[in-house]
């Protein structure tokens, strides 16, 4: 009876989460012409809306924002 609690709370906290996008693959920096840098979210739910969601790419070396993706 003590883990009841936490069960629940593992349960409602998965079925949350099954709803929201994940970065699934990430090709960042490649040698040469940063031509083919790619970024890939995922979600469960079909056709899933991006409204609200912002990407934003920071140069690591300054801190300085680089690029922003509007959906």
């Amino acid at each position: 009876m003590k883990n009841l609690p936490f069960i629940i709370s593992f349960l409602f906290a998965s079925y949350c989460w099954s709803q929201a996008v994940v970065i699934n693959e990430l090709d960042c920096d490649t040698p040469g012409i940063d031509d083919k840098e790619f970024v890939e979210l995922l979600s469960s739910a079909p056709n899933f809306s991006l409204d609200g969601y912002v990407l934003v790419f920071f140069n690591g070396s300054n801190s300085e924002e680089i690029r922003v993706i509007l959906p």
